[in-house]
């Protein structure tokens, strides 16, 4: 394979289907994930590409090759000094990265059962035990990223530490000139009455001085003085760069942990990650001021500093989110595909989990008890009814399955069926069972009602799939007890299909609060992208509280 000139132009994109035009800003390429492209160009330039994007490259001849992303999202790094950075619809990597982020601190705050949990461990290779690398990296990947929010980057207060780092005072005692003597106090003047800076003796005006009185005629050669000094030598700082130590280490056994990996796939990517971790992390850690503090011997966790000094605070909390990262409920396939691919679509299913999570968290308070994971260093283990319940008999699961056999309890009358989420909500009636199913594929061309079919128009305006909808009733006729069946997806429009054929209804405060029927809920990574679950929930748990 031949280099490639850092200079030369960028590769002749094409998109296989549709109008899309590649766009290009300096040397980075912008593309839409959802559509194939083909790079074309001479043999050398084609197999340069294909060699620095292995996992979404397939030769079609010498001169021709085919980019598929599929649902993946942020930067390739390409030949020379190329990058292309892939956007899936109006997703990119910062909403990947966000989802990713709030799917960390939902889980953080759950009640996992007890194991192997316990109190914060302050080793720097707290990592090498039971954490699960994987997750601790994608967290910290995020913290250091510089295009993430600035709310959520680590970086400026970490900048601003070092600028203004905490300090106290330290009074030291010094031998000095009594001329120059500034700051004195009992301690001095019985050293000097003592005589143990040395005496001299004098005459005419220096001996008729009081001192010289009280001293018989002599004065003190040197007297010692209090001096403060400030030092940077705090417990605070002492966790800041044991904080900076950890994540280093983070990164480099990520780095091995990739190099060994068994599947080669995205390993470029993950490397590529931990290099620029490495490169964040080497001028902080390189800062003069960590010459004059030590390693961290406890942790300060009463420190008013670190309490309430912004700067402080923010490293703080990502300690404690970065400690917490290992609870996510991955398997090593979406541990993969999240880590090496950012799989959008993974990546959403289960962030929508987690969301639901949140709002029933926001409604009935904390939970009583989640599944524990079991980790390895990729990835967790996660049993296939990982649940979430209250102490008011609410259940929420992530993909329970619906065999056919009636022993298990659930059932589906024709094949076995697994959906995304599973809500099971007491009433006065027993309970009532509605489940939803997470759809990141987005419609997002307008209504056309004069060439659509005429049931193809609310499909169109509401950005949901009429496949989908399909499915939706596949759960509901199939599942025992299944009393709703929704889609949630990253659109706009909210919509219901009540059994009762009275439908569709497209305002929430307008659903029945014991819904019966299927429909569509958008939920999306923002501050308004989540008022139509929440509104939902607030309908359903409203009915069921009035029966308990």
């Amino acid at each position: 394979m031949s280099a490639v000139d850092p200079s030369a132009p960028a590769p002749r994109l094409e998109a296989r289907r549709g109008a899309h035009e590649p766009e290009i800003r300096g040397r980075t390429i912008h593309l839409k994930g959802e559509v194939p492209w083909l790079l074309k160009g001479s043999p050398d330039v084609v197999d340069a590409w294909c060699a620095t994007l292995p996992d979404v490259s397939g030769r079609i001849d010498s001169g021709v090759a085919e980019l598929n992303f599929g649902n993946a999202v942020g930067i390739f790094e390409g030949p020379g000094d190329w990058r292309i950075e892939v956007s899936s619809g109006k997703w990119d990597a910062t909403h990947f990265e966000g989802m990713l982020a709030e799917l960390t601190e939902i889980a953080a705050g759950l009640p996992f059962d007890a194991g192997r949990g316990g109190a914060l461990p302050y080793d720097r290779r707290m990592v090498a035990r039971d954490e699960v690398l994987y997750h601790v990296f994608v967290y910290l990947r995020h913290i250091l990223d510089p295009a993430a929010p600035r709310a959520a980057r680590m970086g400026p207060s970490i900048v601003s530490i070092l600028r203004n780092p905490h300090r106290r005072s330290i009074a030291e005692r010094r031998e000095t000139d009594p001329a120059m003597a500034r700051r004195v106090d009992t301690r001095t003047l019985l050293d000097v009455a003592a005589g143990r800076g040395g005496l001299y003796p004098v005459r005419g005006r220096s001996a008729d001085t009081p001192l010289a009185r009280a001293l018989g005629g002599h004065l003190p050669r040197r007297v010692t003085e209090v001096r403060l000094a400030e030092d940077v030598d705090t417990p605070e700082n002492r966790f800041v760069l044991h904080m900076l130590r950890l994540c280093d280490d983070i990164a480099s056994r990520m780095l091995d942990e990739a190099r060994r990996s068994p599947t080669r796939r995205g390993s470029r990517r993950v490397e590529d990650d931990c290099r620029r971790i490495h490169g964040t992390l080497r001028p902080w850690l390189r800062h003069g001021m960590w010459r004059d503090v030590g390693p961290m011997t406890y942790f300060p966790a009463a420190s008013t500093v670190l309490q309430g000094r912004s700067d402080y605070r923010a490293v703080l909390t990502h300690f404690v989110r970065l400690r917490a990262a290992s609870r996510l409920p991955l398997d090593e396939r979406e541990a993969r595909d999240l880590l090496e691919l950012r799989d959008i679509a993974t990546l959403y299913e289960l962030w929508t989990f987690f969301t639901v999570v949140d709002v029933l968290r926001q409604k009935l308070g904390p939970p009583r008890r989640a599944e524990r994971p079991r980790a390895s260093p990729w990835h967790l283990d996660v049993p296939h009814e990982f649940s979430v319940s209250w102490p008011d008999g609410t259940v929420v699961g992530y993909n329970p399955h619906f065999p056919t056999s009636r022993r298990s309890g659930r059932r589906s009358y024709s094949v076995g069926l697994r959906p995304d989420i599973a809500l099971k909500l007491p009433t006065v009636d027993g309970s009532h069972l509605h489940l939803l199913d997470a759809k990141f594929r987005l419609r997002w061309s307008p209504a056309n009602t004069e060439h659509d079919p005429a049931g193809d128009a609310d499909e169109r305006q509401g950005d949901y799939k009429r496949a989908d909808l399909y499915k939706m009733h596949t759960y509901r006729d199939a599942i025992d007890g299944a009393r709703s069946v929704w889609i949630l997806y990253p659109g706009t429009e909210t919509v219901f299909f009540p059994a009762d054929g009275t439908g569709p209804i497209r305002q929430v405060s307008d659903f029945p609060s014991a819904p019966d029927g299927v429909g569509a809920l958008p939920l999306r990574p923002e501050a308004a992208g989540r008022e139509a679950l929440e509104a939902w929930v607030g309908r359903v748990i409203e009915k069921g509280s009035r029966g308990r």
